[in-house]
């Protein structure tokens, strides 16, 4: 769901025509079926020729994901059913390890639970974003979280995953020359959070 506009256009022979206009940059209210990805539906005739007209473009830059499929409706419900109940999971399982650890960082003060939860925090964000949840329940008209959102958590994930390694492993400790190259990274991924975002 990283297209920013994606223009649809259906045919038939004797010039009826449907027309979808969705994409990032667009109002989530425009997307015919609330989906993650654009999901758009088809009516057609038995026996009928129809031509499909499918543009793709960004506002500034970006990659084309073509991953094009026709479902029946029955297909298209079982398949939300299914990835609505794996991200269920999957986000469950996070918000639990999340409330957990917060819970321990406040019982005993250690600076490791601190990380892992905002490491979980920037986790389930960059994970939001890129599966377009994100942009469906919380920002769906924001252009520019839109646009930007993905490109900041991520490399703050990584802040959090080195820092959290950092405290935990006692690394300046232990290995202060494997330290210096983790605040290396660290240092190159905030610099490209301010360039990017």
């Amino acid at each position: 769901p990283q297209t920013d506009f994606l223009d649809f256009y259906l045919f038939d022979d004797r010039g009826n025509y449907q027309t979808y206009l969705v994409g990032d940059m667009r109002p989530f209210g425009n997307r015919p079926i609330p989906f993650e990805s654009f999901v758009i539906p088809v009516k057609t005739q038995p026996s009928e020729h129809y031509h499909v007209y499918v543009r793709f473009a960004f506002a500034k830059m970006g990659m084309v994901d073509t991953q094009i499929r026709l479902w029946s409706p029955k297909h298209f419900s079982n398949h939300r059913d299914r990835i609505g109940l794996l991200q269920g999971a999957f986000f469950g399982g996070l918000a639990f390890m999340f409330v957990y650890n917060l819970f321990l960082f406040f019982a005993t003060r250690m600076e490791e639970y601190l990380w892992y939860v905002l490491y979980l925090f920037f986790q389930v964000l960059t994970a939001a974003t890129s599966l377009g949840l994100a942009h469906r329940y919380f920002y769906n008209d924001s252009e520019w979280l839109t646009d930007n959102l993905f490109m900041i958590s991520m490399p703050l994930t990584m802040i959090m995953a080195i820092q959290f390694s950092r405290k935990f492993l006692n690394i300046r400790r232990h290995m202060p020359r494997l330290d210096n190259f983790y605040l290396f990274w660290n240092l190159f991924a905030l610099l490209s959070v301010v360039v990017l975002g």
